[in-house]
């Protein structure tokens, strides 16, 4: 797994980066090794898309809140799986880097205003719009890490519009 750890952008061997004070010691005790780290990643990707899957079977029973809380706990949870295999820090400095930094707040946002919509408000129609710009905002920041890819969901998209327009 060394591979992929320092295609990552991680440390290729630990041992060469040892030192004997105080700092480096508490620093190895709090760092995870490669193979946890993959299977932390491993394991919240997985737990977050068995959350968002669930999640529908809330939506189609109209359990807008059960839907709305589950769906978006699956999202955050497997956008948080990453943060195993590159450290939180480097997590949030990728997110709001300028090319990812306006999907990062509409998703938060969106996120955010989804549970308040289906939990304070219970405003079902709301929840729904906000679950819709929460995936679009997702899906966008995504295909930040793509290249080529959001110049790809543009092209289909424009295409779409046109062919209906045509049509109509």
């Amino acid at each position: 797994m060394s591979w992929m750890w320092a295609s990552l952008g991680g440390r290729r061997d630990r041992d060469e980066e040892r030192g004997d004070g105080f700092l480096d010691e508490l620093h190895e005790s709090l760092t995870l090794s490669t193979t946890t780290r993959f299977y932390g990643f491993l394991m919240f990707f997985l737990l977050g898309m068995i959350l968002s899957v669930l999640s529908t079977s809330f939506l189609a029973s109209m359990r807008l809140s059960k839907f709305a809380v589950t769906y978006s706990l699956g999202n955050l949870i497997s956008l948080a799986s990453s943060s195993f295999l590159i450290g939180p820090a480097k997590q949030m400095r990728n997110m709001f880097q300028p090319a990812r930094a306006l999907a990062s707040v509409v998703y938060i946002g969106s996120t955010g205003l989804t549970l308040y919509a289906a939990l304070v408000l219970r405003n079902r129609p709301l929840t729904i719009l906000l679950v819709f710009v929460q995936f679009c905002a997702l899906v966008w920041y995504c295909a930040s890490y793509i290249p080529f890819a959001r110049r790809c969901i543009k092209a289909t998209i424009t295409g779409v519009f046109n062919s209906v327009r045509r049509a109509a």
